[in-house]
């Protein structure tokens, strides 16, 4: 009787699927951080991922789902870079920290690449609804890893979510504006967000 063994180092047919999909994504993301949306093609993404067309088109029905995709790897791997401790001693430092924090993601390929994909929006009508049948689980990835850093205190606070959504607000604006703006005006971001951050919970 002969038997069949797999060997260990060998992948099944759903990790060979989950590392493909994750190769389309992974060089999407890089093609919007390094060309924009403009320069992200199909055929690059392709071949930066090493598949074929078939290959994209067995994972995702179309181009505007793979840049869905993309954009919500990219907010989960912005968040995952964020330090696994919840809130220091104080409010303020709890506070603080996520200021500047925010400044660190703004900075990020993966908010380039987010960026890039909002502003496509106005001219792309199925990256629009492919984005916005996203954006209740993006935006509540973001409260939520807020929620965790700023620590139950604060989480309390009667106008959580709205200042939740400024302080994303904040981070979108200052990602946009980020080439824009001279080394002096960058170093003068901290404080301000900082105290922006503070009136927001109350803390000024």
């Amino acid at each position: 009787m002969t038997t069949t063994t797999v060997s260990a180092g060998r992948r099944t047919q759903a990790e060979r699927r989950a590392s493909s999909r994750a190769r389309l994504v992974d060089a999407t993301l890089s093609c919007l951080a390094e060309f924009g949306y403009a320069g992200a093609s199909l055929p690059e993404i392709v071949r930066r991922a090493g598949l074929s067309n078939g290959g994209l088109w067995r994972h995702f029905q179309s181009k505007a789902d793979l840049l869905a995709a993309a954009s919500i790897e990219a907010e989960q791997r912005l968040l995952a870079a964020a330090p696994e401790q919840s809130a220091p001693g104080s409010a303020e430092e709890a506070i603080d920290n996520v200021a500047e924090l925010i400044l660190e993601w703004s900075r990020q390929p993966e908010m380039v690449a987010i960026i890039e994909l909002l502003l496509a929006t106005r001219v792309d009508p199925q990256l629009h609804e492919a984005l916005s049948a996203n954006d209740e689980r993006a935006a509540s990835l973001f409260a939520d890893e807020i929620k965790r850093l700023l620590g139950p205190h604060l989480a309390t606070h009667p106008h959580f979510r709205v200042n939740v959504r400024q302080l994303g607000l904040a981070l979108y604006g200052i990602a946009v504006t980020h080439h824009l703006r001279q080394e002096s005006a960058r170093a003068a971001l901290g404080p301000e967000l900082r105290d922006l951050a503070r009136r927001l919970f109350d803390l000024a």
